[in-house]
């Protein structure tokens, strides 16, 4: 009797630990249901915190950064500077009126007036001369030459001879040569030079 009652009290506590741990896996259960990343999920109806933290040895995923290429600023390329075109002298007018009448060559003018001159009367002989404008001090010794008439009468101008007028203006210089007067239908040439042009003329004149 002692062996049945012995039995029966082992078996009546084992089913009371297996009861107990039963219960003890429930409420586990209902607490919450471990994931495979290490987070909780809360059961339904529990204000309990959701724990989303990685465990300590979970890989972390890291998004690759994007380089972004900049390609340098390039300044814009200049326009070509061209280069100031010289500035044109100034024309300056004759310091008299040049008749229709003149004979020109080169950097010289010649006429006389009156244009037709009277027999045996004087006349005089203009000789215009071009010269720069950037020339100062522009004198009569530059120009030189000499007046010869088809009557054989020969007058030299300018250098050692300044004896006739002569008059500067920008750009110009004239002489007045005074010519005693002759018969008609004579001819004069004009032989002119000038040092600074490096220039010489012969120039005629019919009246």
């Amino acid at each position: 009797m002692k062996s049945q009652s012995a039995a029966l009290s082992y078996a009546l506590v084992l089913t009371a630990a297996t009861s107990v741990m039963a219960c003890k896996n429930d409420t586990k259960m209902s607490a919450g249901v471990n994931l495979k990343n290490g987070s909780s999920v809360a059961a339904k109806g529990d204000d309990t915190p959701i724990d989303t933290s990685l465990p300590n040895d979970a890989p972390v995923a890291v998004a690759p950064s994007t380089v972004v290429a900049v390609s340098p600023a390039v300044a814009p390329a200049s326009a070509p500077v061209s280069a100031p075109s010289p500035v044109a002298a100034t024309f300056k007018p004759p310091p008299v009126a040049v008749p229709s009448t003149a004979v020109k060559k080169g950097n010289f003018t010649v006429w006389t007036v009156p244009a037709d001159p009277v027999p045996f009367k004087h006349y005089m002989v203009y000789i215009l001369v071009n010269i720069p404008l950037v020339a100062t001090n522009y004198t009569d010794k530059d120009v030189t030459g000499s007046v010869i008439g088809s009557d054989t009468y020969v007058k030299d101008f300018g250098g050692l001879w300044p004896f006739d007028k002569f008059t500067t203006s920008p750009g110009y210089g004239l002489y007045q040569v005074d010519i005693p007067g002759s018969f008609r239908k004579v001819s004069d040439m004009i032989k002119v030079q000038s040092t600074l042009l490096n220039e010489n003329q012969e120039l005629k004149i019919v009246f």
